[in-house]
This record gives structure tokens, sequence and C-alpha cells, in this order.
């Protein structure tokens, strides 16, 4: 994809570029593209590009593996919006996969952001979480 991104830009068109990054689901490199091109694409292509790749992350897919689920989590996290990052642990459920144990860590991730970053969401997380468990039976 570099190559097209070097054809794209040396002839004019960053905007080819981002989209293939972000037809790829390469957002990293989209954002990095759409940042070195900013006067060319307009001011608030960044910022477009940073909330669609956050939408992308904002629903698992089914049959995903753990890291797949985790992504957007981990993305929120890494932006440092702990908040988020719990709504993302806590929208996997049981329906994304049958992997009981790393269910449980995802879960986990998001009790252990609440009590070290978001204490609001304490009771909230906690009460939702356990009973995830339970139906779990665990």
């Amino acid at each position: 994809l570099q190559s097209a991104e070097q054809l794209f830009v040396e002839a004019g068109k960053p905007d080819m570029a981002v989209k293939v990054y972000k037809d790829a689901r390469q957002w990293d490199d989209a954002i990095r593209v759409a940042k070195a091109h900013e006067k060319m694409l307009g001011s608030g292509a960044v910022h477009e590009l940073q909330t669609e790749k956050g939408r992308s992350y904002a629903m698992p897919d089914p049959g995903n593996n753990s890291q797949d689920l985790m992504a957007p989590g981990l993305m929120w996290e890494k932006e440092g919006d702990h908040s988020k990052a719990i709504d993302a642990y806590l929208k996997v459920t049981s329906n994304h996969s049958k992997d009981y144990d790393n269910l449980e860590v995802i879960w986990e991730k998001a009790v252990d952001l609440a009590l070290n970053h978001v204490q609001s969401r304490i009771p909230e997380v906690v009460n939702e979480v356990s009973h995830r468990l339970v139906e779990l039976g665990r």
C-alpha cells in the first residue's frame, strides 16, 4: 500500500491514499497521510478519521480472536479515554466469543480501569461484570 500511497501523493491525490488505507482498515497510516497533507485535505480530515477509527472499533465482530476483541478498548486506553475503554470492553459479550476465559480477562480490564481511573463508574462496572460472570457460571 505504501507504493500506492506514493503514487497518489505524487499525483496530487492524497485523499485517494487516505481512502486506500481506510478501506484496508489501516487507520494509523490513513491518519498519518491526512496529517501530512492537511492543507490539501482540510483541517477536519484528521479529526474525521480519528472519529471513524473509533467507530470502527466500537463494536467488535463476532468470531474474532481475543486480541481483536480487545483492540477497541486498548485503542481508547492508549488515547487516555478510560471511560470509552471501559465501554468498549463491556460491549464484548458472550455473543462475540465462547472462550469464557478470554471474556473474563476482557471484563476484568473494564473493572481495573474503573478502579484505577474512573472511580465514579466502579459500582456500575462491578455490577455489570458480576452479573455476566454469574451468567457464565464463574
